[in-house]
This record gives C-alpha cells, sequence and structure tokens, in this order.
C-alpha cells in the first residue's frame, strides 16, 4: 500500500541512539486501550517507531465476541480481529487482539490475560520492556516485564469497582511516564517509589516538514471547493472535545468561512461517539465540513491548507467530567508543526505556550483571535516550527528508553526534570 511505503522511508537518518544499541534483541510490549487502525494518536506512533530498532507488539483492548455476534454488520471492523487475531503489520510490529467471550462460554475468569499470555509465548517473547497505556495492572503482573513502564497520556475514567486501579498500576511498575505537569502532580502521591518522569507527546515532526515543503503535495480535493478562509480541527469528534456551541457560533458569525472538523465522528475508535444531537447540530450548518477521519500520514497535507486550526475543547459543561481543561493535546504538535495559528481556550497546559498561539476565554474573544490569526504576519509561523521540532520522535524515544536503559542497568533514577520549561518557545512574544 501506498502509505504503507511512505511510512517505510521515514528512516533514522542520524546515528543510532545510544539506546537502540543498549537494548538490541530486547522485545517491546505496548498495552493500549486504543485499537490499532489508520487514525493514529501518540501511542500508536511509539509503537510504530520503536518498531525499527525493536519487535514490538501492540496489544488492542479486548474484542467482545458476543457483541460480534449479535450485531455483525456494526461491528464488521472487528471482525478482523477476531479471525486474526496475531497480525503482522510492519517488518517487526505485530498487533494482538484478544477475544472476551460471554459467560456461557469463557470457563476461564482471567481468559483475556491468558490468551495474551499464551500468544506472547507462542511468539518467544520473556520478560519484555512494557509500555501500559492503560490501568490493567492484572495483566501487566502476568507478563514479567524486565522493565514495566505506566505511561499517562489521558486521566482514567474508571468503572464502578476500579477505582483504584491506577494507583494499583503504578504500584506494579517499575517506571512512571506522565505528558504533563498536570497529571505529575495528580501522580505524585502514588509513586511512593517510583521515579515520574514528565515525557511530552512526540510527533513526525520531520514528515510533516516533508509535507509543508513539498510543492506536489497538493491541496486535498475536499478543500479545494471551499470558500476561503478554511479554520480546520483534526481530532477526535465528540461532545468533549468539540464544543458545539462554540462552532454554531463562530459558523453563523462568520458565514464566509469553512470550518472543517476531520477525526472520528461515529464508531470512534479513539473515543465516544458524537451525539446525534450535536451531529444534527453540525448537520444543521452549511458552512461545517465534517470529512471523517483521514489517514495519519495524509493530516499534514489537510492542515497545510488550513487559514487557522482551531482547538475546540469544551470547558464549560466537561472540565469536570472528562478534565478537558487537564488534558494535553496531541493536535498542538499537528498545527505547530506546520506553522499555523491557533486559536484555543485557555487550558491548562497552553500557557506555556502562549506567545505561540491564541488562548481565549469566551466565545467572543475566541471570534475575535480567529480574525486576528487570519491577519497576522505569515513570519511568526518560524517560531512555531522551531518550538514543534523539539518534539520529533528521534528526541522522544530517547526521553522514553534511557531511563528505561538505566533501570535495567541498575543506576539510581531520580526521575526527570519536573518541569516542562525547558520546551518553552525559543522565539519572542506573537
Amino acid at each position: 500500500m501506498q502509505h504503507d511505503l511512505q511510512l517505510k522511508s521515514m528512516s533514522w537518518q542520524t546515528a543510532q541512539p545510544s539506546w537502540r544499541v543498549a537494548l538490541d534483541g530486547r522485545d517491546v510490549v505496548i498495552i493500549s486501550p486504543q485499537y490499532w487502525g489508520d487514525y493514529w494518536v501518540s501511542k500508536h506512533w511509539i509503537a510504530y517507531e520503536l518498531s525499527r530498532a525493536l519487535r514490538t507488539v501492540f496489544i488492542e483492548p479486548p474484542v467482545w465476541v458476543g457483541g460480534i455476534i449479535r450485531s455483525p454488520w456494526s461491528n464488521r471492523s472487528h471482525l478482523r480481529r477476531v479471525v486474526q487475531p496475531l497480525r503482522r503489520v510492519d517488518r517487526d510490529l505485530y498487533v494482538f487482539s484478544p477475544k472476551f467471550f460471554p459467560r456461557g462460554i469463557e470457563w476461564r475468569g482471567d481468559g483475556v490475560i491468558e490468551r495474551t499470555t499464551e500468544a506472547l509465548f507462542r511468539m518467544g517473547v520473556r520478560s519484555p520492556i512494557i509500555l501500559n497505556f492503560g490501568t490493567n495492572y492484572e495483566l501487566v503482573k502476568r507478563l514479567n516485564g524486565s522493565v514495566t513502564v505506566y505511561y499517562c497520556v489521558d486521566p482514567p475514567f474508571p468503572d464502578p469497582g476500579h477505582e483504584n486501579d491506577e494507583a494499583l498500576t503504578c504500584e506494579v511498575s517499575d517506571l512512571v511516564y506522565v505528558v504533563s505537569e498536570t497529571y505529575r502532580k495528580q501522580l505524585a502521591p502514588l509513586c511512593t517509589i517510583q521515579p515520574l518522569h514528565v515525557i511530552p507527546h512526540g510527533y513526525s515532526f520531520d514528515h510533516a516538514r516533508r509535507v509543508a515543503e513539498d510543492s506536489a503535495a497538493l491541496c486535498p480535493r475536499e478543500l479545494q471547493a471551499l470558500p476561503r478562509p478554511i479554520l480546520g480541527f483534526v481530532g477526535s469528534i465528540h461532545d468533549a472535545y468539540v464544543d458545539i456551541e462554540r462552532v454554531e457560533r463562530l459558523a453563523r458569525q462568520r458565514p464566509e468561512s469553512s470550518i472543517v472538523l476531520i477525526g472520528p465522528y461515529q464508531n470512534n475508535p479513539l473515543g465516544p461517539d458524537l451525539s446525534h444531537d450535536a451531529l444534527r447540530r453540525l448537520r444543521c450548518l452549511s458552512n461545517v465540513h465534517l470529512l471523517g477521519p483521514r489517514h495519519f500520514l495524509d493530516v499534514p497535507r489537510y492542515v497545510k491548507y488550513f487559514d487557522a486550526c482551531l482547538v475546540l475543547v469544551n470547558l464549560k459543561d466537561y472540565s469536570e467530567s472528562a478534565m478537558t481543561g487537564k488534558r494535553t493535546h496531541f493536535k498542538w504538535l499537528v498545527y505547530l508543526s506546520m506553522g499555523k495559528p491557533v486559536i484555543a481556550p485557555r487550558v491548562n497546559e497552553a500557557e506555556l505556550i502562549s506567545s505561540l498561539v491564541y488562548l481565549v476565554d469566551d466565545d467572543d474573544s475566541y471570534f475575535a483571535a480567529v480574525d486576528k490569526a487570519l491577519t497576522e504576519d505569515p513570519s511568526l509561523a518560524a517560531s512555531r516550527i522551531s518550538y514543534a521540532s523539539q518534539f520529533s520522535f528521534d528526541q522522544t524515544l530517547s526521553l522514553i528508553m534511557e531511563p528505561i536503559v538505566e533501570r535495567l542497568n541498575g543506576a539510581a533514577d531520580l526521575g526527570s526534570d519536573r518541569s516542562l520549561a525547558r520546551y518553552g518557545p525559543r522565539e519572542k512574544r506573537v
């Protein structure tokens, strides 16, 4: 497939990092709360990038076989996972989908864990390095990792009876990684002996810049006929991440603009679906265009032709229930890598880059910031690109893997620099 060939060409151009030499021959297991597919976030990128150096197995969430039997059409995306639970998706990258059977069929209470450990055993995986992006501490204990990392990129929302799972996950982990200062403060009381590292999101910065500078990367067909300016959003589209009321007001107050929303909003592999009411309201707006998800390699080409980029997280209704004000959003790097102006509500982690983006407190200031972004000096793009360059995967992987090497070597680890200030902007204020 063309996308695969493009991705394979994105190999390291620099000297081998020291961690790659130190960990040669080891296996990595990534436990993900999200499925493998064409829409990638940080854990998918990390899995792919690590697989260039180490055999990597990406463990998906369990597939509920009972649901597939009852509704095969609506669950058709899972059929391959049931038929072929272990799949090789690249040279040294494998995806495993454990099955979860109805109680009348499943005789083992820990059947999902058993099937996972058996699959890894058949592959010859022994004492792997574990990057655990969820809170399944029972699975972590059974995998007997040489080093186990709890990697917190989103706050967990536990089901009743599982409120203590995150604390237990920290307890069975050797290292704890968080993507933000907010999460560090939240997890610090749980990490009594575990070193706690702040490791921001990484992004395929080099790929984004190749697209930005490639004259052959033409405007996508869906955008060509749209009236300008194009105000674009990329990400998971649901009620917590897209403030529907703000989109409605923006669309009506700026009718000459095209508002483009790219990302899954139905059968969402990354989170909840957009509510029926929200979908109905968006479809009533003639200048709002729901394009659905796009392949992760194509996303920079769409962003390249946005005139301004939107962060639409809903702070009014979901600040408490979904912790929307405390999340660190992957999309910042998608936008900043292309040098685009970004308009966003004032979320916690954005204060550090307030000189690079337009942070606002209410709808009226949001709309005014859109107007300002559309008329800004184009030279401001350079400082955004410079900032985003700090989060290339070469650098992020070193931050991820070096503490693991130190742990395996028995070196003392007191955790990383406790502040994200070292990733501050490199240029003067916008």
